[in-house]
């Protein structure tokens, strides 16, 4: 490959990640969206333990436990997180929210 090959695939490559990082940035979840998640992974979890967690998780989300335990949102530009006490809960990426175990 010649000279002018390696530039045109290299100039490809940055506006690729360019791209990518835009994305990113413009896609990162907000805080409302990590505790949309979380109450969603809450009700899955309860679901799966039977009727009295589905009802203690019921109450929990009527009473809005989630907005009484202190979630701090960290924005890191292309990703974001929340944690609670030191231990990470979600990620965030591309619009994206994982809630961890």
């Amino acid at each position: 490959m010649d000279e002018s090959g390696r530039g045109k695939i290299g100039c490809a490559g940055v506006i690729l990640l360019l791209a990518l990082a835009a994305a990113m940035i413009f896609f990162n979840p907000s805080l409302e969206t990590h505790k949309a998640a979380i109450y969603e992974h809450a009700r899955n979890q309860a679901a799966a333990e039977g009727v009295w967690a589905r009802i203690k998780a019921k109450a929990a989300e009527t009473a809005g436990v989630l907005d009484i335990v202190p979630l701090e949102y960290h924005n890191y530009v292309v990703c974001s997180t929340t944690t609670n006490e030191d231990k990470t809960l979600s990620v965030g990426v591309l619009g994206k929210v994982f809630v961890l175990p």
